[in-house]
């Protein structure tokens, strides 16, 4: 029996080190195993049909999970819109996975991806492959990049923060401090750990590599040809029904801000029964300060979610340990105790 191996390629991964990650580095591994790095682009040993890949500098990237898988694409960004700082407009944002009712996103800015992309193919290195540096490590790790210190805490998120600053954060977490270190040069590269950064405007152009590639291009362009007017069409329909979709989200979150899309007769209902059913002193500093009795008896646990919801007057508290039932017997007139589990409590007031 005659058998075919598939050719191995190398992988070429461009990163960024030195004094604020301005210093545009490569690591590159051949198809025999054997690596090389540096720094200056024309030493690079790479041959044609190896991969190249972009790791984008994590204090470029925003973590974030939401929940539902259901979301539509265009919404995503909205969602982001209290934790990021500037235009939620430029983000180009990527579903890492989709796990439960889950998703884990990272967020980059379109124009700095942009740039790092156009300055490499300048250089004659077209990237095909992208993803944020600190998700090379394994998970529960660390790792020195230059005068950079990278963590991967999470399976989809990690940080980057300038070594001078570690001591001062591993005072406020002490679980940092005993993170496993991994060097840079020793982590493995080989198949795609999460999908890429690289998709919608920034995905890679197919290069055609052999007569066969493109007999089967012209197969699948004939065939194409045959329903070319319906597919336009619909196309176009559904281009029209996204744009109305959208505009329609606009102007709901105009009126709802921070809130999921619903019906729009039932939240102008619910947004008139809350102005009427909530006292005077709302906020959360008003009922920080009402529920301070119950809040003291939590002060000694180690807390790891804080959100306030202002449509529902509603703050609630997440722990990284349970909560012993002792420490929520406190009775505060006004004040509504919600117990999502073992670890989360609801803080409202009474209808």
């Amino acid at each position: 029996m005659v058998r075919f191996s598939r050719k191995q390629h190398g992988l070429l991964c461009f990163y960024f080190s030195g004094h604020g990650r301005s210093q545009l580095c490569w690591r590159y591994v051949s198809a025999t195993g054997e690596q090389r790095q540096g720094t200056e682009l024309s030493a690079i040993p790479a041959v044609p049909g190896d991969r190249r890949w972009l790791a984008i500098p994590a204090e470029r990237c925003l973590f974030y999970h939401l929940n539902g898988v259901k979301i539509p694409r265009q919404a995503l960004r909205w969602q982001l819109e209290d934790v990021a700082l500037g235009d939620i407009g430029s983000l180009h944002i990527t579903t890492l996975a989709k796990e439960a009712q889950q998703q884990h996103l990272v967020a980059v800015d379109s124009g700095w991806l942009s740039s790092a992309l156009a300055s490499l193919a300048a250089s004659g290195f077209a990237v095909e492959y992208a993803l944020p540096d600190v998700l090379l490590l394994p998970v529960g790790h660390a790792a020195l990049l230059g005068e950079q210190w990278l963590a991967r805490t999470l399976p989809y998120a990690g940080l980057s923060l300038p070594v001078a600053d570690l001591p001062l954060l591993q005072t406020h977490d002490a679980s940092l401090a005993g993170l496993p270190q991994v060097e840079w040069t020793a982590i493995a590269l080989k198949k795609p750990p999460f999908p890429s950064l690289l998709h919608g405007k920034f995905a890679p152009s197919v290069a055609w590599g052999n007569s066969l590639h493109r007999l089967a291009a012209g197969l699948l362009l004939s065939a194409a040809a045959l329903v070319l007017v319906p597919l336009w069409q619909g196309w176009q329909l559904q281009r029209a029904s996204d744009r109305l979709s959208e505009q329609t989200l606009q102007h709901y979150h105009s009126f709802f801000p921070g809130q999921p899309p619903a019906d729009p007769p039932a939240a102008f209902l619910h947004q008139l029964h809350q102005r009427e059913s909530f006292p005077a002193n709302t906020g959360l500093l008003s009922l920080m300060a009402d529920s301070q009795a119950l809040l003291v008896g939590l002060n000694a646990l180690p807390l790891q979610t804080l959100e306030w919801n202002a449509g529902h007057q509603q703050l609630r508290l997440q722990f990284s340990t349970p909560i012993p039932a002792e420490r929520l017997r406190a009775e505060i007139p006004g004040i509504q105790l919600i117990r999502q589990g073992p670890d989360s409590i609801t803080i409202g007031r009474k209808p």
